[in-house]
């Protein structure tokens, strides 16, 4: 019974304090509270990073009783017109621990398309970093910088680039929102998965010896 509450308890507070987009608007952020000494914190991460990384070493730049940095990479599959595509998003993750809270933030830095297997840019996912679904009217200026972002960056001038994309923009809408609509919930959860993993095991502890 102590530890269904515990979980109810811990299911309303993720509930109430997920992660948010950060100030910088380029990456996710979330403070936790939990009743656990700032070692007992930074012990507990620890196990985590054994349990979830099968080299740590070559993912941890940074491990101090304050704070920890690693490395942290996932794959994701996207929809691009009718076509799914798997991307590997490499990102920066920082934990600040303090006595009873520890911070989590979590920074994409860069993008692979992997069967095509070369770097597509943080332009794939800018759409993304936003707490919410985008409307239309809030997606349609986000497309046609990204599109024009995304071109310059596979050779085009500036000037070709803005062309094409004031001349075809409105037509590639409809069915370029409907990705966003579709990628974007599975963008989401993937983050989520990432935030709840690691509150998931550093909160177990708790109510270990609750037999």
């Amino acid at each position: 019974m102590k530890k269904l509450l515990f979980s109810l308890a811990l299911l309303i507070s993720f509930g109430c304090f997920a992660q948010k987009i950060n100030k910088q608007n380029d990456g996710y952020t979330q403070v936790v509270n939990i009743e656990s000494t700032k070692k007992e914190i930074h012990e507990k991460l620890n196990e985590w990073i054994i349990a979830n990384y099968k080299a740590e070493e070559e993912v941890v730049q940074l491990n101090t009783e304050d704070k920890i940095e690693l490395t942290h990479d996932f794959n994701i599959p996207l929809k691009v017109n009718t076509f799914l595509y798997d991307y590997m998003v490499q990102s920066k993750l920082t934990i600040s621990i303090r006595d009873n809270k520890y911070k989590i933030d979590l920074t994409p830095l860069n993008v692979t398309h992997l069967s095509g297997n070369y770097d597509a840019g943080l332009v794939v996912i800018r759409e993304f970093l936003f707490n919410d679904v985008l409307s239309k009217d809030e997606y349609l200026p986000i497309s046609v910088n990204n599109l024009k972002e995304a071109l310059i960056n596979n050779g085009q001038s500036e000037e070709k680039a803005r062309r094409y994309v004031q001349k075809t923009a409105a037509k590639l809408l409809e069915k370029s929102y409907a990705n966003h609509k579709d990628n974007k919930p599975v963008w989401d959860k993937k983050i989520t998965s990432t935030f709840q993993n690691i509150k998931d095991y550093v909160s177990q502890s708790v109510n270990d010896d609750d037999w």
